[in-house]
């Protein structure tokens, strides 16, 4: 019999370990789920150990044992395989299966799509037997057939390492090496939660640098807003009325591609600057006369139509 606790096999009828001392029990010398049969030789038990690696050994030799003892693999309920199937199957290097299980649902869109071209008025009852066997496939067979296959996939590596010497020591160096789990989890998640608070920076930055992006445009349109403002100031001073047109002032048109063009109301002296921004094609900044005393007018812009978070601080409405 297999001792329990360290896989070391015991004459029939031992009460105790004789590697460890730890107690035997009388029928199965594994797990309670899994009666194992006591491999041909320890070389076979150590090949099983070396492939399986250190994790949840135990759980696996058992199955293995009885798998082995019955001839063929029985199917079992494998939670791990339910929960995390993909990244079970990449934790246990079976590497196909993993890209299987990940190009799987990939290929739902074509059944649909296919299904509604050649049924017709029976698409939803046929979308919905697809739908039903992809979660069979998906949520079921895995963990289902789990155990089963990662059994063949050891014993095909075993059985690899066993053409590739004739060493027992080789062998199982080499199983030890290509069995065993992977780090590629542990990387995968790390990865994605990298991925993750990338998102969630660029959903952050982004907006924040395609505002700051068109503030910084305006700065073109508030320089000229500002000069149009002292000049019809000085004007103001000297004349005691307002000019009739922006030219009148020494106002040049706007040359710049941000500002589109300049208009004076000659009536109340407010000045209308159109942009010509993709972002602001057709808004307006306004250039709003006020009395400052001392018979004095000052203009201060404003916007009824551009967003404060494109305008500087002393054109925002508060």
């Amino acid at each position: 019999m297999v001792c329990s606790k360290c896989g070391h096999t015991c004459d029939d009828g031992s009460a105790f370990c004789s590697h460890c001392g730890a107690a035997l029990a009388s029928g199965s010398g594994l797990d309670q789920t899994w009666p194992a049969a006591e491999p041909a030789s320890n070389v076979e038990l150590d090949c099983y150990k070396a492939v399986i690696g250190p994790k949840n050994q135990q759980q696996y030799l058992s199955y293995f044992l009885k798998a082995d003892q019955l001839g063929k693999a029985q199917l079992s309920w494998h939670w791990p395989a339910f929960f995390v199937t993909f990244y079970w199957l990449l934790y246990r290097k079976m590497w196909l299966l993993a890209l299987a299980v990940l190009i799987l649902p990939a290929l739902l869109l074509p059944s649909i799509t296919l299904a509604g071209a050649v049924f017709g008025k029976a698409t939803d009852l046929v979308i919905g037997l697809i739908c039903l066997a992809c979660l069979v496939a998906l949520f079921v067979l895995p963990p289902l057939y789990a155990h089963a296959a990662y059994y063949k996939h050891c014993k095909r590596k075993i059985t690899k390492a066993q053409k590739n010497s004739t060493d027992p020591q080789l062998q199982i160096g080499e199983l030890a090496r290509t069995g065993g789990t992977s780090h590629v989890v542990a990387i995968l998640i790390l990865v994605f939660v990298a991925i993750a608070m990338l998102g969630v920076l660029a959903a952050v930055a982004l907006p924040a640098f395609h505002d700051y992006k068109i503030r910084a445009r305006m700065t073109e349109a508030t320089i000229y807003g500002e000069h149009a403002s002292q000049l019809m100031g000085a004007y103001y001073v000297k004349n005691h009325s307002l000019p009739a047109t922006l030219q009148d002032a020494g106002i040049e048109p706007p040359a710049g591609a941000v500002v589109k063009s300049a208009t004076l109301n000659a009536q109340n002296g407010v000045i209308t600057l159109t942009l010509a921004l993709p972002e602001l094609e057709g808004k307006a900044l306004l250039l709003v006369p006020s009395q400052a005393g001392n018979d004095m007018i000052t203009w201060k812009c404003q916007s009824q139509d551009i967003p404060n978070r494109y305008l500087s601080v002393s054109c925002r409405q508060q």
